[in-house]
């Protein structure tokens, strides 16, 4: 059975292994930008993407890199149909 994770600071429900395609990890995105255009600073962000193609970007705290890490694994250790 495999298990839910429930990420923090989204509206998202809890998540296993079975409901995604898959998680990116390490990237990063603009906070802000200046009255030039540039970016003010980054943050780090996950990336959950979902069967139907649709991506959900979570902010990357820790407890949710941690569950990131836990999906990850589950999905290389889910059965294959």
């Amino acid at each position: 059975m495999p298990k839910d994770y429930q990420f923090k600071e989204t509206n998202l429900g809890p998540i296993s292994a079975s409901d995604i395609t898959t998680v990116i990890t390490g990237t990063f995105r603009a906070k802000g930008f200046d009255d030039v255009g540039r970016p003010t600073g980054y943050e780090e962000i996950v990336h959950i993407i979902f069967p139907n193609g649709a991506v959900e970007e979570l902010p990357a705290l820790e407890i949710n890199l941690k569950y990131a890490a836990a999906l990850k694994q589950d999905l290389l250790n889910r059965p294959k149909v």
